[in-house]
């Protein structure tokens, strides 16, 4: 699915369209818990936060979920490899830097819906990267969907751009109070737990105005987008009932999750 003109950029589109599921919503709301519980679908490829996989995995070697770290884990060795062959940047740095320029600030939103009248160059050079990465995910993994919870709207509606992308959007949403105390947590650094970094604690206020901004920002591109692949879940629905939260979930994935339900009511280990 997309979102205004593809431009000059359709070429990069395939004969198979890449199925790619994104979890869209504010930090804290229980995107990792969701991603990992999708990723035991024998046709779903669970890659965590994907906007971080070059300045991770590829540059700064964080650990994968496997133990190893990134330039030593065979599936991340040959993502890049694949996406190498595929991609005419083969340059990591130069790759995040667009990354950067694309998906983070105030204004990362703003810049990404311009490029829909006047695409410029490096913004292709961007989208061609970013399919780049899914293309080699799927050839390396074998698996038909991949689910991408880097959560950012303006990654998201970067994504819609993207010739051949079959995009699924879930918008996950957590109670901003559940939100809020956990932000004022602090965590740790623990990279073979999965936290590459410490996590300060941030004031209640400023937690409320990002989730506000987040999810406004999120539910607006949600309805530009086409309401059979996209759907709204809470995070306190899916706690309370895993399987209608799963159920519909399924729906826009077009996959059936009935025993990831079953697992996950079961307490079974993910």
């Amino acid at each position: 699915m997309s979102i205004g003109r593809q431009g000059h950029w359709a070429s990069y589109a395939a004969s198979q369209p890449l199925r790619v599921v994104y979890i869209m919503g504010s930090g804290r709301s229980g995107s990792t818990m969701l991603d990992t519980i999708l990723g035991n679908h024998p046709d779903i490829e669970s890659v965590g936060e994907l906007s971080n996989v070059v300045s991770s995995d590829w540059v700064a070697g964080a650990y994968c979920a496997c133990g190893q770290r990134g330039e030593q884990c065979l599936f991340w060795r040959d993502v890049l490899r694949q996406w190498r062959t595929r991609c005419s940047l083969q340059d990591g740095p130069q790759f995040q830097a667009l990354i950067e320029h694309w998906e983070q600030g105030r204004w990362a939103m703003n810049r990404v819906w311009q490029e829909r009248r006047r695409p410029s160059a490096a913004f292709g050079a961007y989208l061609a990267g970013t399919r780049a990465v899914f293309e080699a995910i799927r050839a390396t993994s074998g698996k038909s969907m991949i689910v991408d919870s880097s959560k950012s709207p303006a990654r998201c509606l970067a994504i819609s751009m993207v010739p051949g992308i079959d995009l699924r959007v879930i918008h996950l949403v957590r109670d901003a109070r559940g939100v809020a105390w956990s932000g004022m947590k602090k965590v740790l650094k623990n990279e073979r737990g999965g936290v590459a970094r410490d996590l300060p604690v941030h004031r209640s206020w400023r937690v409320a105005l990002g989730w506000v901004v987040t999810n406004s920002r999120a539910e607006w591109l949600c309805r530009r987008l086409d309401p059979a692949r996209s759907c709204r879940v809470r995070y306190e629905d899916y706690v309370a009932d895993p399987a209608g939260a799963l159920s519909r979930i399924g729906c826009v994935l077009g996959a059936d999750l009935g025993p990831l339900a079953a697992a996950a009511e079961a307490g079974q280990e993910m």
